[in-house]
């Protein structure tokens, strides 16, 4: 037994001898193809990493050494940056604007920067150090209209989704005019479906029969049950009603015998209470819509209702007393509904406090509109964040009195935006809104654009830049100014303590 154990040791050490030369043969060739995968090459790298382990546990430095090490390290990185002959501590480079900024000898002042594609003015005001108040913004006023900061209205959103040629991955459920019965009932079970929009649909008792089958969810798999139980919100994210009719839009009748699907949807719409935001547009409004529309009270999901076209004079008593009872709805939008200052007068008094968007944009609003407006920016508990009374169809001997309306923004501490275009504001109105600003903190936007402002009014504007501390964004194009009195503007403003402002015209 000894002797074999003694062979099989013998054997074993020629079998080693002899890969070991086999290794140091071909290490001295340039190109020598391996015979032995696992003798030879592993056996390698195992004695590589072995020896690469001995070597660094032999030669790892202390902390000490290894922190002397680094700050060698950055200090060599150092004299190799402060040797390059371009670097200048007094300069800073902007890689948004892609030009240099000597910032040297405007220190505490403020720097300006020039946007030659939108036509726009970018003032960059700093506050010296000793305020305890020191602030650094960047204000914007837009003295050229461009496709890119165009506000264009109406706000709906659903316009292009009725394009046929729209992917059908779309989480919408557009219904044609031609086969809607079709289009809603392929719908049923689909619950990447979030949205209903319907244009120019004739609702008969067919459609309104499926498209309260969809909105209920009648007949959906427990699978789709499972999902809208797992959302935990409203089934429906929007329900878009656009240039509808019903029966009896169709015959012109308005008998109480005849069924009015188009208000009978209405009604099951708040009855189900699971849709977020419900845009009505353009469609005969008669009293019994307004009845139906009162239920908005009991609501608990909607938070935006949107009103297009619609002639709401004759029902806005009944309309006002669903919203000021309601208390999910955050924006509401009457845009283009004939409203005079009267109906407006009484809508605007009795709205939700939780109101956050408020777009009337397409009315009539004069001195009682805005009195109703000035009071709701008073009102400590309301949370008014954007305003927009824009196009109130001011004729050329009306007065659009803003000074209350301003008095008003100057304690206010929720409003962020402000819309006011093409309400022939002039030089005087726009002296009041400037007193306002310097004395608010949380206004950034306001819109000032297709008014009468002239360049005086620009230069007053620019004077009082550096009060300004919420401001960020002014947008006035189309106005009577032209370029030469908005480069005097410029110049005055530039002279201002803690102001620079440089300008750039667009004529394209």
């Amino acid at each position: 037994m000894n002797s074999w154990l003694q062979d099989r040791r013998k054997s074993f050490a020629t079998a080693r001898a002899s890969s070991v030369g086999a290794m140091g043969s071909s290490s001295n060739t340039t190109e020598q193809p391996s015979t032995s995968r696992k003798g030879t090459q592993r056996n390698g790298k195992k004695k590589t990493a072995l020896h690469e382990t001995n070597k660094r546990k032999g030669k790892r430095p202390s902390a000490n050494a290894r922190r002397e090490q680094e700050e060698a390290r950055l200090n060599r990185l150092q004299l190799e940056h402060t040797d390059d002959s371009d670097y200048d501590d007094s300069f800073r480079y902007d890689d948004e604007e892609e030009e240099v900024v000597d910032d040297s000898e405007n220190d505490g002042e403020s720097s300006s920067m020039v946007d030659d594609e939108t036509g726009s003015i970018e003032i960059d005001t700093t506050e010296d150090d000793d305020d305890v108040e020191s602030v650094y913004t960047t204000i914007t006023v837009e003295t050229t209209r461009t496709k890119e900061n165009e506000n264009r209205k109406p706000l709906g959103p659903f316009s292009s989704y009725f394009n046929k040629d729209k992917k059908e991955t779309s989480t919408q459920i557009i219904v044609h005019p031609a086969d809607p019965v079709t289009d809603l009932q392929l719908a049923v079970n689909d619950i990447t479906k979030l949205s209903i929009c319907m244009k120019n649909v004739h609702i008969d008792h067919d459609v309104a029969s499926h498209f309260l089958k969809l909105m209920r969810g009648d007949g959906r798999s427990w699978e789709a049950i499972a999902v809208d139980i797992l959302r935990q919100k409203a089934r429906w994210q929007s329900i878009v009603l656009e240039e509808c009719t019903s029966q009896n839009d169709a015959a012109n009748i308005q008998s109480d015998n005849n069924e009015d699907y188009l208000d009978l949807l209405l009604a099951h719409i708040f009855a189900v209470d699971q849709c977020a935001y419900l845009h009505l547009s353009n469609f005969r409004w008669t009293m019994h819509t307004a009845w139906t529309m009162q239920a908005i009270m009991f609501s608990k999901s909607l938070s935006k209702l949107q009103l297009d076209l619609i002639d709401l004079t004759s029902s806005i008593s009944m309309l006002r007393r669903g919203l000021q009872d309601n208390e999910s709805l955050t924006c509401l939008i009457t845009s283009r509904c004939g409203l005079e200052d009267d109906a407006l007068s009484e809508l605007l008094g009795h709205l939700p406090l939780q109101l956050e968007e408020l777009r009337i944009f397409g009315n009539k609003c004069r001195s009682k509109g805005l009195s109703a407006l000035t009071e709701i920016l008073s009102n400590g508990d309301a949370r008014l964040q954007l305003l927009d009374i824009s196009y109130q169809h001011v004729g050329p001997n009306e007065e659009f009195d803003v000074q209350f309306l301003a008095a008003s923004i100057r304690k206010n501490t929720t409003l962020k935006s402000l819309d006011l275009d093409n309400d022939s504001l002039d030089d005087g109105h726009l002296t009041h809104l400037v007193a306002a600003l310097t004395k608010n903190r949380t206004l950034e936007e306001l819109m000032l654009n297709h008014n009468k402002i002239t360049g005086t009014g620009v230069a007053m504007l620019a004077s009082k830049f550096g009060e300004m501390k919420g401001l960020k964004k002014i947008s006035m194009y189309s106005n009577v100014f032209d370029a030469a009195i908005t480069n005097t503007a410029a110049g005055a403003a530039a002279s201002s303590k803690n102001t620079r402002l440089s300008t750039t015209s667009n004529e394209n």
